[in-house]
């Protein structure tokens, strides 16, 4: 996490282009795939910052760059952990600690999530995370 909050965002950009590759060019069996994207998932989740209320007088859905500590790198990020979160075994023993860190994420937030900048995002990684 600590290399990620004191990367420029050039920096930022080239670690997450390198995660995306590992996620695209993944190949192998399932445990290997499995196993890929856990390691996929354990540098995403610890890149990410909790959500935080929408601009005023913006839409809730948009992600503005000042809603955002580290610019639109947090929203691909969240992008990048949808992707992961449909893929992943949710069941899988070394993913649960994972999960646990969004869930304590998304409860620092002081409101409805409704009311999150990038409100849909955080919505659809709370519903993986109840279901």
């Amino acid at each position: 996490m600590a290399k990620w909050r004191n990367a420029s965002s050039n920096e930022r950009m080239t670690m997450l282009e390198n995660i995306r590759r590992k996620l695209l060019f993944g190949d192998g069996d399932h445990e290997q795939r499995q196993k890929l994207l856990r390691v996929v998932l354990r540098k995403v989740v610890a890149s990410m910052s909790a959500p935080r209320h929408h601009v005023a007088g913006k839409r809730r859905q948009e992600c503005q760059a000042e809603t955002e500590p580290a610019g639109p790198s947090q929203q691909e990020l969240r992008h990048l952990l949808l992707k992961v979160l449909q893929q992943v075994s949710l069941k899988d023993a070394k993913v649960k600690p994972l999960l646990r860190h969004l869930e304590q994420l998304i409860a620092r937030f002081d409101g409805q999530l409704e009311e999150a900048a990038c409100s849909s995002q955080w919505l659809r990684i709370s519903g993986f995370l109840q279901g």
